[in-house]
């Protein structure tokens, strides 16, 4: 429920549904532990759990065989669904606030190539039944979508009423706040447009390299300078173009800006996980901390 009232009388409301599926697998074998998560969420009746299992099915069998990794700089492609932690730094610094107070690494940056110019990056609040949309905001100004970076170039920042004022410009709908908080700027839905490359041909392109489909916790180290650490939760070894076992124990680390100059290819279909929309990323290089001694 979203409710706006103000001292002239105005009493408006909306209420949503929200619903989930999902399908956990849990294999415990000696010391070895294995966690596959699949599922979906949406403000729309989402039904269709067979998909999400034959997926998770496909990730146990690809698991089955454990691998040893040396810490060395591989190819390395991130899925959809453990492509947020790698997002979250381009989130956060086009947050309005952090801007204003100079903290974001982006500030004073509009109009500059940040990152790669085949990556686009909108929010966007209209979306029919997406996790993450609202006709207006906390402060009721009316959502929109709000381009981030085009092909590559830093196009605006989200702003709530207080925030877009103090930096002498006008609210993108993005004020949104708890029950006991404050107004603030928040990203609502983040999409990212896909590229032109299937998962498949990226796995086959790869000679020695890693795919990487779960990471375990937040893991970035300095959300806003773009520095991650992470452990990897679910990730396979692909050798000369297929997947031959799962590697564990195992991190990757790097900058996420400097990553993102430094892309094969995006994945030609971008899927919802939560409030993000992306596709799958093939990175030329990433570091990798193994576990083979």
């Amino acid at each position: 429920m979203r409710r706006l009232i103000n001292s002239k009388g105005l009493d408006v409301n909306i209420a949503s549904t929200f619903f989930g599926i999902g399908i956990d697998i849990l294999l415990v074998k000696g010391h070895s532990l294995l966690w596959i998560g699949e599922g979906e969420s949406s403000k729309g009746l989402v039904t269709d759990l067979n998909k999400h299992v034959d997926k998770a099915l496909k990730g146990l069998k690809l698991a089955e065989k454990e691998l040893k990794l040396k810490t060395d700089v591989y190819p390395v492609i991130i899925t959809a669904k453990a492509m947020g932690n790698l997002l979250a730094t381009f989130e956060t610094g086009c947050n309005g606030k952090l801007v204003q107070k100079g903290a974001s690494p982006l500030t004073n940056r509009l109009g500059e190539k940040i990152i790669d110019e085949r990556v686009s990056i909108y929010d966007d609040a209209t979306i029919d039944m997406a996790d993450a949309s609202y006709p207006w905001d906390a402060e009721g100004t009316p959502s929109r979508r709000t381009s981030l970076f085009e092909k590559g170039i830093l196009k605006n920042f989200l702003f709530d009423l207080q925030t877009a004022g103090i930096m002498k410009t006008k609210s993108t709908g993005n004020g949104n706040r708890g029950f006991a908080s404050q107004p603030s700027p928040s990203n609502s839905n983040v999409i990212v447009n896909p590229g032109n490359m299937s998962l498949e041909v990226m796995i086959k392109d790869i000679k020695y390299g890693v795919l990487v489909d779960q990471v375990l916790g937040a893991g970035q180290s300095n959300i806003l300078a773009g520095e991650f650490s992470v452990n990897i939760d679910l990730g396979y070894l692909i050798e000369n173009g297929e997947i031959t076992g799962r590697v564990k124990d195992c991190m990757i680390a790097g900058n996420a800006f400097a990553v993102f100059n430094n892309i094969i290819a995006m994945g030609n279909i971008a899927e919802w996980y939560g409030s993000i929309k992306v596709p799958p990323f093939y990175f030329r290089a990433l570091n990798i901390a193994g576990n083979a001694g």
